[in-house]
Order: structure tokens, then sequence, then C-alpha cells
């Protein structure tokens, strides 16, 4: 069948018209399709990274956790290092106690008639200070100390004489 057209053919568009008209449409056609492929690459890429974000979240509260439980290690650790260290010092101090039981032992073996002035205990020597009323305390005080054989060498670093207070004499002992 024939078409007819009945409006005047100065009114019908021309044919560059039509042909542009096309080609818009078409142009159009593919610009939705492309519109709309974005559209859903860019759903699909939010709820990867979405779901990327999430998993980030979720390993970065554990590597909290196991940081904080890592700290609180650390921090016993350290403490034991402290300790350590402090115990090694205390380890390594020079102590009295050979001369502390030395000293005890000739303290209770003097003489009658001696008495102890003062005494100063060091990890290498002791010095202490005897007092005695006459000289035959002050000879059995030496020989106490001598029999008793706590002690490798003693030094006898001065004696003195005073009518009223009798001798005084004093010591450098090294304990063996």
């Amino acid at each position: 069948m024939p078409q007819i057209n009945l409006l005047p053919t100065d009114l019908a568009p021309k044919s560059s018209v039509v042909k542009a008209s096309g080609v818009i449409k078409k142009l159009t056609t593919v610009g939705v399709i492309l519109f709309i492929l974005s559209l859903g690459a860019s759903i699909g890429l939010f709820l990867i990274f979405s779901n990327q974000l999430k998993d980030s979240t979720l390993r970065r509260a554990e590597l909290e956790q196991g940081i904080k439980s890592l700290q609180a290690t650390e921090q016993r650790l350290v403490l034991i290092k402290d300790r350590l260290g402090l115990i090694k010092e205390v380890m390594a101090r020079e102590t009295a106690t050979d001369e502390l039981a030395a000293m005890s032992n000739l303290i209770d073996n003097l003489p009658e008639g001696v008495t102890i002035k003062d005494a100063q205990l060091q990890k290498a020597a002791t010095s202490a200070s005897f007092g005695a009323q006459d000289s035959l305390a002050l000879t059995q005080m030496m020989a106490t100390i001598v029999s008793l054989g706590a002690y490798k060498q003693v030094d006898l670093m001065s004696i003195r004489f005073s009518p009223t207070s009798g001798f005084s004499a004093d010591f450098e002992l090294a304990i063996q």
C-alpha cells in the first residue's frame, strides 16, 4: 500500500534532519546503555569496596586487640628485666655476712675485762677497736683472736694506754 501524505511537502522534515534525528536516537540509546552499564559497575564496585572496608575494619580491631595484649606482655617483660637487673645488682654487692659471723664469734669469746669499742665490717677487712683493763686481758684477747682461726691476717694498727681507762687497741682483721 502506498503511503499517502496529506501534509504539505514544505512542512515535511528535511532528509538531513531525519538522518540527524536517527543518529541522535542511536547515540542516545548507546549513551543510556553505557550509563546503565556504568551505574551497574559503580554499584558493583561500591559493594566490593564496602565489603573490603568492613573486612579491613574487623582486621584492624583484631590487630588493635593483639597489640594491646602484646603491650601488656611487653610491660611484664620489661618489669621482669628490671627485676633481674636489680637481682644481679644485689647479688653483685659485696656483703659482710662472713665478717659478721666471725666478729659475732669473737665477741662471744672475749675474755673478762675486754670490751669492744668500735667495729666496722667490710668485705675486704674488718676494723675493730677493743678496750682492756690490763695487759693480761689484752694478751688473752689477742690469743682468742688467733685461736679462733677465723682470720687469716691480724694487724695491730695501734695500741694506747691510759691510766684511767686502761689499754685501747685497734686491729685490722682479714677473714679467711
